[in-house]
């Protein structure tokens, strides 16, 4: 009788454990749901193991193209494991000063001439920065392939700030939840 209770016992014990590491390797629900950049050019739709990027990419003048990126859940927390488009919690915190400095940084480098470099708008992408309350933000982060596929965003309620930065770029944009 003993034995059987011991084993019961720790049976029960390692469900819980099974479920508990499933249930915190989820992305928390304020992700969730469909989010609109502001310029209307890219849609984001976010459950707890996808992500979907949806774009339109202009191949010549007037002839434009939809691209459609799915992104997997993965519980890597940001640089760990980039070999694949997924994305994911990170550890980290950032607040919209983190993301103000960072830009700035980039318009300055942009501003001294180097040429191949490229910065989202400034008025539009300040605009979007001072749009998120200050303080720390939860990030999440998203890898979509290739070198500037790297993105970082931070949540405030019903808007959601992207931080794309690479060797050749740093873009801000401001995405709104759909209703």
């Amino acid at each position: 009788m003993a034995i059987r209770r011991t084993i019961r016992t720790i049976f029960f014990i390692l469900l819980g454990f099974s479920f508990a590491s499933s249930a915190m390797a989820q992305l928390a629900a304020q992700w969730h749901g469909t989010w609109k950049s502001v310029d209307g050019k890219t849609t984001l739709t976010i459950s707890p193991t996808h992500m979907i990027i949806q774009f339109k990419v202009e191949d010549e003048p007037e002839k434009f193209r939809d691209v459609r990126t799915e992104l997997k859940w993965s519980d890597a927390k940001a640089t760990e494991s980039l070999e694949e488009e997924t994305f994911g919690e990170s550890n980290k915190t950032m607040s919209p000063a983190d993301i103000a400095r960072i830009f700035e940084s980039a318009v300055r480098q942009k501003q001294a001439g180097d040429q191949d470099f490229s910065v989202s708008d400034p008025v539009v992408s300040r605009q979007a920065i001072k749009s998120i309350a200050p303080g720390l933000h939860k990030v999440m982060w998203s890898y979509a392939g290739g070198d500037c596929g790297y993105s970082e965003y931070i949540f405030d309620k019903d808007r959601m700030l992207e931080l794309s930065q690479c060797k050749y770029d740093v873009s801000v944009s401001l995405f709104k939840r759909k209703k």
